[in-house]
């Protein structure tokens, strides 16, 4: 880790920690994270709590500025599928909702208690409540296992009888289970997300091996591919697997844009502040704004 440390953008060196993982780290966690989130606040943003469906509740973000020429955002969170939503996720969601957008945060179903495929379901019953209660114009977002559960909605959207999304973001997605990429190799010891949770992640989601349709790399692509935007982090074992989605859908006809950010490590978006992170959120505007009706 030492090693890599040595390599990143200095205004991300002080993330270059592990991150654990286990089924008791995730039980224990639970609550002091909740907590944190909860104190995160905007005064320029409101912030409502509305309850999707058993036992499926998520935050909506508005602002004064809200535009409605603007898709709304549904905004998965990452955390390994067993973390919930950092106070991290929640200033990514005030960031978009002061630029005008109407973001949903759903707090879906955690692992370990929670396998395959109840994470991907919560995403895409959040997804229909989006349409059918707030817009049906929207763009899915998710960072990390969040990115998966993006993707999952683009795929499943069509065959799920829902209209498609208008576009995807996803950054630093999960999206394959061979584990078998130069990256996750090269940098198996990395920051924040490792190959040995990647390996623990894996086993506790429950996915069996030969299900094609439980990772986006292998899923079967839906007949409309919306455009994506793609950003991969350098020292990250998931970083060739992400850049391996970007070529899958342009070969497959798709519009995509591809990221692939330097001197970067798993999670990057912890550091709101920094240079980096003000650059790629202006890029990302740049990208939904495309979609403005």
């Amino acid at each position: 880790m030492d090693k890599i440390k040595n390599l990143v953008d200095p205004e991300l060196k002080k993330y270059c920690r592990n991150l654990p993982f286990s089924k008791f780290i995730l039980r224990a966690t639970r609550l002091p994270l909740k907590i944190l989130y909860a104190t995160v606040s905007d005064k320029n943003v409101d912030v409502k709590s509305v309850r999707m469906d058993e036992g499926l509740t998520a935050d909506v973000f508005t602002s004064k500025v809200m535009l409605e020429n603007k898709p709304t955002v549904l905004f998965m969170h990452g955390g390994g599928f067993g973390y919930d939503a950092a106070p991290q996720h929640k200033r990514m969601a005030f960031g978009l909702a002061k630029n005008g957008y109407t973001v949903v945060l759903p707090h879906y179903r955690l692992l370990p208690n929670n396998k395959y495929p109840a994470a991907k379901e919560d995403a895409l019953a959040a997804y229909a409540w989006t349409l059918g209660n707030l817009s049906d114009h929207v763009a899915v977002m998710g960072d990390s296992a969040g990115g998966t559960l993006a993707a999952y909605i683009a795929l499943c959207a069509e065959k799920r009888g829902l209209k498609p999304p208008c576009c995807q973001l996803l950054f630093y997605p999960l999206t394959d289970s061979s584990m078998s990429s130069e990256s996750m190799k090269k940098y198996e010891k990395a920051p924040l997300w490792c190959a040995a949770n990647n390996r623990k992640l894996l086993e506790m989601y429950g996915a069996a091996k030969d299900d094609a349709e439980a990772f986006p790399l292998t899923a079967t692509l839906p007949s409309v591919i919306v455009p994506s935007y793609i950003e991969t982090a350098e020292h990250d074992c998931l970083s060739d697997e992400g850049a391996a989605f970007s070529d899958r859908l342009k070969e497959a006809g798709g519009e995509t844009v591809l990221v692939r950010t330097k001197g970067t490590i798993h999670g990057y978006d912890g550091a709101q502040n920094s240079r980096l992170l003000k650059e790629l959120q202006q890029s990302r505007l740049e990208f939904l704004s495309k979609f403005e009706k």
